[in-house]
């Protein structure tokens, strides 16, 4: 059995697994297995007998079973282990002196096929064995004292305690977390959804009189959106004019912010123009208004970056030529030109 790859292990709780010789420790006592695997991952793991991480968990094992090299024959040995109390044979090792005793398996593919499977019984008159109690019983070795009751019922407890933190356990652990943590998202999102609403249906009227406005959305020439520019340097419009498109709303800073420019600006206008100025169009960027945007962008979503406002600018306005019906029309135009 020393130098077999993969051991045929009994953990504490009567379970039966085959694990890789790595993960168990020298005295054959002790197995660290991984957290938080699926049953497909977790006989990955095993077959590559990967090295264990310091964040595994360790559990105590009963006794070894058995061994061999492959992980195939090995994995059948530890399913007739579940039925029968003899698992050896002349390629693999085991102690073979197993009371005969039905256990589950920690790795299963069909839960409801282990349900279906019928016990085995074994009639007296065949059974040359005297029978095994329900208690272990007590060794008296030479130089070593006799376990006491105490002793008995603190082993007891441990391996209670080690049954609890078996890894299917700890993934319904995991799924309860994980649901808990939606809901309280969940709640977040509704939250900001009705502050949102609330904003949004104040924003239609001036916070201060004598401050309203001349010019009105959406922008839809030059001389206007100038005209709105001059406008924009009193702090008080500016502003007003922030809130307002703060609370226009959207999934995420971009769809935010597409818009507001859909809201400002005619598409006409818009296909003049480019964030930073670039073929031969305008600069939007040096607008107050795109000022406007970029921190009203920042008041409904606190981490937008300048990049990520100036890179949805940017996206929006290169696809204004595409909307209201552009794109049709230039496909028309190429069919009639062919």
């Amino acid at each position: 059995m020393a130098d077999k790859r993969f051991l045929i292990t009994e953990f504490h709780n009567g379970s039966v697994e085959v694990v890789p010789r790595e993960w168990v420790n020298k005295k054959m006592k002790k197995v660290q297995w991984p957290r938080d695997l699926t049953n497909t991952k977790m006989e990955k793991a095993i077959r590559n007998s990967i090295i264990p991480n310091e964040d595994w968990e360790t559990f105590s094992l009963t006794r070894i079973l058995g061994a061999s090299d492959s992980f195939g024959r090995a994995k059948k040995k530890a399913d007739m282990a579940i039925y029968t109390s003899s698992i050896s044979d002349s390629d693999d090792d085991g102690d073979g002196k197993r009371k005969r005793k039905i256990r589950r398996r920690l790795l299963t593919e069909d839960s409801s096929s282990e349900e279906e499977r019928p016990s085995i019984v074994v009639p007296e008159e065949q059974s040359s064995r005297p029978c095994v109690p329900e208690f272990p019983s007590v060794e008296c070795q030479a130089g070593k004292p006799v376990e006491v009751q105490g002793e008995r019922e603190q082993q007891d407890d441990t391996a209670k305690v080690e049954s609890s933190r078996l890894p299917g356990r700890d993934i319904s652990l995991q799924i309860l977390k994980s649901i808990e943590a939606l809901k309280h998202e969940i709640l977040l999102l509704r939250k900001q959804v009705s502050s949102l609403e609330q904003r949004s249906s104040s924003s239609s009227q001036s916070d201060e009189p004598g401050v309203a406005r001349k010019t009105s959305f959406p922008v839809c020439g030059e001389e206007e959106l100038a005209s709105f520019n001059e406008e924009l340097t009193n702090p008080a419009i500016m502003a007003s004019v922030v809130k307002e498109l703060s609370s226009v709303g959207g999934m995420n800073a971009q769809k935010l912010i597409a818009n507001m420019l859909k809201k400002c600006l005619a598409n006409s206008l818009a296909q003049k123009y480019s964030c930073c100025g670039r073929k031969g169009k305008k600069n939007f960027s040096s607008h107050l208004l795109f000022q406007a945007i970029l921190r009203a962008t920042k008041i409904a979503f606190t981490q937008a970056t300048d990049l990520e406002v100036q890179a949805a600018v940017s996206k929006f306005l290169a696809g204004a030529k595409d909307r209201e019906g552009g794109r049709q029309e230039r496909r028309l135009s190429k069919i009639v030109q062919i």
